[in-house]
Protein backbone atom coordinates (compact mmCIF):
# COMPACT_ATOMS: atom_id res chain seq x y z
CA UNK A 1 0.00 0.00 0.00
CA UNK A 2 3.10 2.29 0.83
CA UNK A 3 3.55 2.69 -3.28
CA UNK A 4 -0.69 3.51 -4.17
CA UNK A 5 -0.01 5.79 -0.97
CA UNK A 6 2.72 7.39 -2.63
CA UNK A 7 0.82 7.70 -6.21
CA UNK A 8 -2.01 9.65 -4.40
CA UNK A 9 0.20 12.02 -2.79
CA UNK A 10 1.69 12.56 -6.16
CA UNK A 11 -1.75 13.04 -7.91
CA UNK A 12 -2.46 15.53 -4.97
CA UNK A 13 0.74 17.64 -5.84
CA UNK A 14 -0.13 17.56 -9.09
CA UNK A 15 -3.58 18.50 -8.78
CA UNK A 16 -1.75 21.73 -6.32
CA UNK A 17 0.50 22.53 -8.62
CA UNK A 18 -2.16 22.57 -11.87
CA UNK A 19 -3.91 24.69 -9.14
CA UNK A 20 -1.21 27.00 -9.01
CA UNK A 21 -0.71 27.65 -12.46
CA UNK A 22 -3.80 28.57 -13.14
CA UNK A 23 -3.99 31.15 -10.83
CA UNK A 24 -0.85 32.38 -12.79
CA UNK A 25 -2.36 31.68 -15.63
CA UNK A 26 -5.01 33.63 -15.54
CA UNK A 27 -3.16 36.89 -14.08
CA UNK A 28 -0.73 37.04 -17.06
CA UNK A 29 -4.23 36.71 -19.42
CA UNK A 30 -5.96 39.81 -17.43
CA UNK A 31 -2.63 41.87 -17.91
CA UNK A 32 -2.86 40.87 -21.47
CA UNK A 33 0.53 38.69 -21.25
CA UNK A 34 1.45 35.31 -22.42
CA UNK A 35 1.73 32.48 -20.42
CA UNK A 36 3.70 30.13 -22.84
CA UNK A 37 6.58 28.53 -20.02
CA UNK A 38 3.14 28.30 -17.19
CA UNK A 39 1.28 26.48 -19.84
CA UNK A 40 3.83 24.27 -21.22
CA UNK A 41 4.41 23.20 -16.95
CA UNK A 42 0.57 22.52 -16.43
CA UNK A 43 0.48 20.59 -19.54
CA UNK A 44 3.12 18.50 -18.43
CA UNK A 45 1.85 18.03 -15.08
CA UNK A 46 -1.58 16.86 -16.56
CA UNK A 47 0.25 14.58 -18.72
CA UNK A 48 2.06 12.85 -15.57
CA UNK A 49 -1.16 12.64 -13.62
CA UNK A 50 -2.80 10.90 -16.97
CA UNK A 51 -0.32 8.10 -16.70
CA UNK A 52 -1.11 7.96 -12.96
CA UNK A 53 -4.85 8.12 -12.95
CA UNK A 54 -7.94 8.31 -15.68
CA UNK A 55 -7.69 12.14 -16.19
CA UNK A 56 -9.57 14.21 -18.36
CA UNK A 57 -9.39 18.21 -18.67
CA UNK A 58 -11.54 21.26 -19.15
CA UNK A 59 -10.52 24.19 -20.61
CA UNK A 60 -12.22 27.36 -19.71
CA UNK A 61 -11.68 30.83 -22.16
CA UNK A 62 -9.29 32.35 -19.13
CA UNK A 63 -6.78 30.02 -20.02
CA UNK A 64 -7.72 27.94 -16.90
CA UNK A 65 -8.28 23.58 -16.64
CA UNK A 66 -10.95 21.90 -14.55
CA UNK A 67 -9.02 18.67 -14.02
CA UNK A 68 -11.23 15.67 -13.15
CA UNK A 69 -9.42 12.16 -12.21
CA UNK A 70 -11.39 8.95 -12.12
CA UNK A 71 -14.64 11.50 -12.09
CA UNK A 72 -13.77 13.65 -8.97
CA UNK A 73 -12.87 17.10 -9.70
CA UNK A 74 -9.10 17.24 -8.55
CA UNK A 75 -9.23 21.19 -10.05
CA UNK A 76 -11.83 23.75 -10.52
CA UNK A 77 -12.02 27.35 -10.10
CA UNK A 78 -11.54 27.06 -6.55
CA UNK A 79 -8.52 25.54 -6.80
CA UNK A 80 -7.09 22.17 -5.54
CA UNK A 81 -9.56 19.12 -4.55
CA UNK A 82 -7.04 16.74 -2.95
CA UNK A 83 -7.87 13.43 -3.54
CA UNK A 84 -8.68 11.29 -0.01
CA UNK A 85 -5.61 8.94 1.02
CA UNK A 86 -8.00 6.30 1.67
CA UNK A 87 -9.23 3.70 -0.53
CA UNK A 88 -10.15 0.07 -2.05
CA UNK A 89 -7.79 -2.11 -3.98
CA UNK A 90 -9.76 -4.40 -4.33
CA UNK A 91 -12.81 -2.52 -5.90
CA UNK A 92 -10.41 -0.30 -7.53
CA UNK A 93 -12.10 2.84 -5.93
CA UNK A 94 -11.98 5.58 -3.22
CA UNK A 95 -14.66 7.60 -1.73
CA UNK A 96 -15.02 11.12 -1.94
CA UNK A 97 -18.40 13.19 -0.80
CA UNK A 98 -19.83 10.36 -0.13
CA UNK A 99 -19.05 9.24 -3.74
CA UNK A 100 -17.65 6.44 -4.83
CA UNK A 101 -14.57 6.97 -7.89
CA UNK A 102 -13.82 3.77 -10.06
CA UNK A 103 -10.45 3.97 -10.89
CA UNK A 104 -9.86 2.38 -14.33
CA UNK A 105 -6.43 3.29 -15.75
CA UNK A 106 -2.97 4.16 -14.98
CA UNK A 107 -0.35 3.43 -12.41
CA UNK A 108 -2.91 3.50 -10.11
CA UNK A 109 -4.96 1.51 -11.29
CA UNK A 110 -2.53 -1.17 -11.65
CA UNK A 111 -1.27 -0.84 -8.04
CA UNK A 112 -4.88 -1.65 -7.23
CA UNK A 113 -4.68 -4.80 -9.12
CA UNK A 114 -1.79 -5.99 -7.61
CA UNK A 115 -2.81 -5.11 -4.08
CA UNK A 116 -6.40 -7.02 -4.89
CA UNK A 117 -4.43 -9.66 -6.63
CA UNK A 118 -2.07 -10.13 -3.52
CA UNK A 119 -5.17 -10.21 -1.25
CA UNK A 120 -6.61 -13.27 -3.37
CA UNK A 121 -3.34 -15.17 -2.79
CA UNK A 122 -3.06 -14.53 0.90
CA UNK A 123 -6.50 -15.80 1.41
CA UNK A 124 -5.87 -18.78 -0.93
CA UNK A 125 -2.26 -19.64 1.29
CA UNK A 126 -4.60 -19.35 4.33
CA UNK A 127 -6.63 -22.07 3.44
CA UNK A 128 -3.76 -23.96 2.42
CA UNK A 129 -2.12 -23.36 5.64
CA UNK A 130 -5.65 -24.67 7.39
CA UNK A 131 -5.54 -27.72 5.57
CA UNK A 132 -1.97 -28.32 6.43
CA UNK A 133 -3.60 -29.42 9.76
CA UNK A 134 -5.52 -32.32 9.21
CA UNK A 135 -4.76 -35.29 10.86
CA UNK A 136 -2.15 -36.41 7.97
CA UNK A 137 -0.42 -33.19 7.77
CA UNK A 138 0.09 -33.16 11.29
CA UNK A 139 2.03 -36.18 11.47
CA UNK A 140 3.95 -35.22 8.05
CA UNK A 141 4.68 -32.10 9.56
CA UNK A 142 5.91 -33.69 12.87
CA UNK A 143 3.38 -31.47 14.98
CA UNK A 144 1.89 -34.54 16.12
CA UNK A 145 2.42 -38.10 17.01
CA UNK A 146 0.21 -40.74 17.91
CA UNK A 147 1.96 -42.40 20.97
CA UNK A 148 -1.05 -45.02 21.46
CA UNK A 149 -3.34 -46.67 19.32
CA UNK A 150 -2.94 -46.28 15.69
CA UNK A 151 -3.35 -43.73 12.47
CA UNK A 152 -6.61 -45.04 12.30
CA UNK A 153 -7.95 -44.22 15.56
CA UNK A 154 -6.23 -40.41 15.50
CA UNK A 155 -7.77 -40.26 12.03
CA UNK A 156 -11.19 -40.81 13.45
CA UNK A 157 -10.99 -37.81 15.78
CA UNK A 158 -9.77 -35.61 13.15
CA UNK A 159 -13.36 -33.93 13.37
CA UNK A 160 -13.37 -33.44 17.21
CA UNK A 161 -9.55 -32.32 17.14
CA UNK A 162 -10.29 -29.82 14.30
CA UNK A 163 -13.78 -28.49 15.99
CA UNK A 164 -11.34 -27.74 18.77
CA UNK A 165 -8.57 -26.20 17.04
CA UNK A 166 -10.85 -23.95 15.30
CA UNK A 167 -12.86 -23.26 18.40
CA UNK A 168 -15.60 -24.68 17.63
CA UNK A 169 -18.17 -26.82 19.93
CA UNK A 170 -17.94 -30.26 19.44
CA UNK A 171 -21.39 -31.37 19.77
CA UNK A 172 -24.76 -29.00 19.74
CA UNK A 173 -27.22 -29.57 22.36
CA UNK A 174 -30.42 -28.92 20.12
CA UNK A 175 -28.49 -31.27 17.67
CA UNK A 176 -27.53 -34.21 19.81
CA UNK A 177 -29.84 -33.96 22.76
CA UNK A 178 -29.71 -37.87 23.88
CA UNK A 179 -25.80 -37.05 24.56
CA UNK A 180 -24.36 -38.07 28.12
CA UNK A 181 -22.75 -35.58 29.40
CA UNK A 182 -21.28 -36.58 31.93
CA UNK A 183 -20.34 -39.86 30.72
CA UNK A 184 -16.59 -39.99 30.13
CA UNK A 185 -14.44 -42.47 27.82
CA UNK A 186 -10.66 -44.07 27.91
CA UNK A 187 -8.65 -44.41 24.98
CA UNK A 188 -9.14 -48.38 25.51
CA UNK A 189 -13.03 -47.90 24.75
CA UNK A 190 -14.32 -49.33 21.46
CA UNK A 191 -16.47 -47.45 19.07
CA UNK A 192 -20.06 -48.54 20.58
CA UNK A 193 -19.23 -47.76 23.99
CA UNK A 194 -18.58 -44.37 22.38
Amino acid sequence: TKAADAVVQRINQLGASVAGLNTQIQQFAATGGHANDLMDQRDAAVRELSSLIDTKVERFQDGSYAVYVAGHTLVDNAGARPMPATYDPVASSFTASGITHTVRNGELAGLFQSLAAVDSQRAQLDAFANELRTCFGLLYAGMADVSRGDFGWFERWEPALRALYHGRPILSLERDAAVDLTRSFTLDDGDDAM
